[in-house]
């Protein structure tokens, strides 16, 4: 599906980054599902431990000093999102902790219990309502999964309390202006997903392509809804296809508790994944590889953990049984990630030459804006169009390779005055336009050179076309008029 829709993407260079996270993301939950031995496991659950308790103290660091609690993120949602999974699976494990079997594994009650306090206290210190809430109904999935109904009845009152704080975070966050403009975003890809309902605009199509359905001037990276994002990359189908993959662990997880009665380590990573589906109707953490990889990772932790806890049992450091797989299935499997991963390996190696002439291209000559060019000296002119050409030809999807060409051959008209660089640079605009229809300044730029070659029809229809990408944008009208302008002042004096 991933495929189909960058057919039809609106922003390619992003979708088919973002189809290398995808093939990433199922290779490590191939992983883990088949490969990963006992042994491994076990360093897996501590390094994701001492991950959360670092970020933890991080963050708590940080808030001490007067900053927001972000840790080693970009901000605190995202944080609060890798909390989220970590500390309802922590809690499975501090409850597993009754169990013998497990002890030889977790041998320091306190250090667990003490991680565990750490992290809810940096959660609550990044003042994330959907983190703190989805932990909430992930402890209270495992709880349910471990004592059943009648722990909810014995303690009733402590849940009300519960209940309380999560209607009392709620009323708090609605009196936030942030959440106006979520509302704002998830109108924006629901008018997204009405206008492509099938394949959407493509995966990572979401930035460049909400410009044209936003209805105020704000203009963020993701909708704030992953399963609304989803849809709106990848339409109805894909939405479709990951809730079926969703269905299909439940639905492996249930009949796994009806041969034996889960594990708390099963519990505990089942609660975090409640927790993070939570999370991320009013977010966007698995759209950040960080939190999705640990996702995926915990799915496939989450459908092997029965199986090492029978390798457990038998005191043994043997793999995980693979009878899950057939060897058909398994094969085909095995051969679609390998030649995943060599695809993977080809492109990335083109992608980062691409990139290194790239830069080694703006180092020469950059321009932000086609109409603020600066004087540059001939020969930087002529290395700079070989670093970009060469950028092109690795990677021709990368819209901003054509549209820093068509930079050069910009500046060269205006040092040498040949009308053919005009052309030049025009081609290479329409190529990055093709590449990222939704991106208004493309637009802007290439009516910008029509402007120059004074045809003002086509400059004013490429200006409309920016208009039409972003139409809170009061420059781009009052650049329309006055092309409007010239273009009548042109035929007046045609006609006299």
């Amino acid at each position: 599906m991933a495929y189909i829709s960058f057919l039809f993407s609106t922003n390619r260079f992003n979708s088919r980054n973002e189809i290398f996270n995808l093939l990433n993301y199922l290779f490590l939950f191939y992983l883990v599902t088949t490969i990963i031995k006992k042994k491994e496991r076990q360093n897996l659950i501590r390094l994701v431990l001492l991950v959360g308790i670092f970020l933890s103290i991080t963050g708590i660091y940080q808030f001490i000093r007067g900053n927001v609690a972000a840790g080693t993120m970009v901000n605190p949602n995202i944080l609060a999102g890798y909390l989220t999974m970590v500390i309802p699976f922590t809690t499975g494990l501090i409850l597993s902790l009754s169990n013998s079997i497990n002890r030889e594994f977790i041998k320091s009650h306190s250090f667990y219990l003490v991680g565990w306090l750490l992290m809810v206290a940096c959660l609550f210190l990044t003042k994330s309502p959907g983190g703190i809430i989805g932990v909430i109904l992930g402890i209270c999935v495992i709880l349910y999964f471990k004592h059943g109904k009648q722990i909810f009845i014995k303690f009733r009152y402590i849940f009300i309390a519960l209940a309380v704080v999560i209607v009392v975070l709620l009323l708090f966050t609605l009196r936030q202006l942030q959440v106006y403009n979520r509302l704002l975003c998830w109108w924006g890809a629901l008018r997204m997903i009405y206008q492509r309902p099938l394949i959407g605009v493509g995966l990572g199509g979401f930035e460049t392509a909400y410009a044209r359905y936003k209805l105020t001037g704000l203009n963020p990276l993701y909708a704030y809804n992953y399963f609304l994002q989803l849809t709106a990359e990848m339409g109805v189908v894909g939405l479709g296809v990951f809730l079926w993959f969703l269905f299909m662990v439940g639905k492996h997880i249930k009949f796994l508790s009806k041969r034996s009665k889960l594990s708390s380590f099963e519990i505990g990573v089942l609660g975090s994944i409640v927790a993070i589906l939570f999370n991320n109707l009013i977010d966007y953490n698995l759209c950040i590889p960080a939190n999705a990889i640990l996702f995926w990772v915990f799915l496939g932790l989450l459908i092997t953990g029965q199986n090492s806890l029978e390798s457990s049992r038998k005191g043994g450091n043997s793999a995980v049984p693979r009878r899950r797989l057939g060897k058909t299935n398994k094969l085909l499997l095995t051969g679609v990630i390998t030649f995943s991963i060599l695809g993977v390996g080809v492109g990335i190696t083109r992608l980062s030459l691409a990139n290194r002439h790239y830069q080694l291209g703006k180092h020469l000559f950059e321009i932000r804006n086609l109409e603020n060019l600066v004087k540059v000296e001939k020969e930087n002119l002529e290395k700079a169009k070989f670093e970009y050409g060469r950028a092109v030809e690795l990677d021709s999807l990368n819209s901003w390779y054509h549209h820093g060409l068509a930079g050069v051959y910009l500046a060269r008209y205006w040092r040498e005055g040949y009308s053919s660089y005009l052309d030049e640079a025009i081609i290479e605009l329409r190529e990055a336009v093709e590449r990222m229809p939704y991106y208004g300044p493309f637009y802007a730029n290439l009516s910008y050179v029509y402007e120059i070659k004074k045809n003002y029809k086509k400059a004013i229809f490429y200006m409309e076309s920016a208009i039409a990408c972003d139409r809170q944008n009061d420059n781009y009208r009052q650049r329309i008029s006055e092309l409007a302008g010239r273009m009548q002042t042109r035929i007046d004096v045609e006609n006299n």
